[in-house]
């Protein structure tokens, strides 16, 4: 992945939040939460969308896939996790760690020595305490940008077809385009990624003849919207 490693935010292993979640789902729910915390450290300088199909996440972790995506569904449900669930355990899940994360025990009650904040002497942020502050769009978080969107819009709903589209979209169009094309559809409370298709391409049809593959594509976008 394309960011360089940050360091587990330890403090979460001091916050009750292992403690917590044992409860809640077995210890083996704290297991599968600590790595999706893991890899979104790899993979995002803040916390962020990332991406593992189940069945790496369950040779990583030692529990059986269908037990991983009971335990995504069942972390969704309980808030701390956004997640697209694919249908097959090969295919890639779409995972995002929310943030600022509920625990027991605040980091300022933590020593600074176990990664919280008491006892620190200068000013300091910690990973999932604050809300994150914006990240400037960079090369290779296109992708993840608009599926933020999409997501924000549409909801969890997703399929190839879909994926397919939106990759469309991070190939054919300037992100800021993309953007405004999304919030017009939420300005609008249009929940419809057709809708974001139409503001996109209905520009370029006013100069350019009607193209087979752009009515097949319309048809597609009417099936599952």
């Amino acid at each position: 992945m394309p960011f360089l490693m940050t360091q587990f935010p330890r403090w979460l292993e001091f916050s009750g939040l292992p403690q917590k979640i044992a409860g809640q789902l077995g210890v083996d729910g704290w297991l599968i939460l600590k790595k999706l915390i893991e890899l979104d450290c790899l993979s995002n300088p803040q916390p962020d969308l990332f991406y593992e199909p189940i069945e790496r996440i369950a040779q990583m972790t030692g529990v059986a896939s269908s037990r991983v995506r009971a335990l995504l569904e069942s972390l969704r449900e309980l808030e701390y996790i956004d997640c697209y669930l694919p249908e097959t355990d090969a295919e890639p899940a779409y995972l995002k760690i929310r943030s600022p994360i509920s625990t027991p025990i605040k980091p300022t009650e933590i020593p600074f020595a176990d990664g919280g904040l008491n006892g620190a002497t200068d000013p300091i942020t910690i990973r999932y305490y604050h809300p994150a502050k914006p990240v400037k769009l960079e090369n290779g978080t296109k992708f993840a940008q608009i599926l933020h969107w999409y997501f924000d819009l549409c909801g969890m709903r997703m399929n190839n077809i879909i994926l397919d589209e939106l990759k469309e979209l991070e190939a054919n169009f300037d992100i800021d385009k993309i953007k405004a094309a999304f919030q017009k559809a939420k300005q609008n409370n249009i929940r419809s990624l057709n809708y974001v298709f139409k503001q996109l391409y209905a520009p370029l049809k006013k100069d350019k003849p009607k193209n087979p593959k752009t009515k097949k594509r319309k048809n597609q976008l009417h099936e599952y919207h």
